[in-house]
């Protein structure tokens, strides 16, 4: 789509759309996955890290 500009350096083309969602309450539900996906990530590496622990390797060469 091609951008239409009056002399005053206005945007028209397109209508002006209200705010209608409540930004605070939008980026706490946003921020709220990555925090659970961390919290499950450190759950995960140290079951991993438990894990890697209880491998016995042959000791060699």
């Amino acid at each position: 789509m091609k951008a239409i500009y009056e002399r005053k350096c206005r945007y028209i083309g397109l209508p002006d759309d209200k705010d209608d969602f409540n930004f605070t309450e939008r980026f706490i539900a946003l921020k709220t996955e990555p925090e659970k996906q961390i919290a499950e990530e450190i759950t995960l590496n140290a079951l991993i890290k438990n894990n890697l622990s209880q491998i016995k390797l042959p000791e060699g060469k």
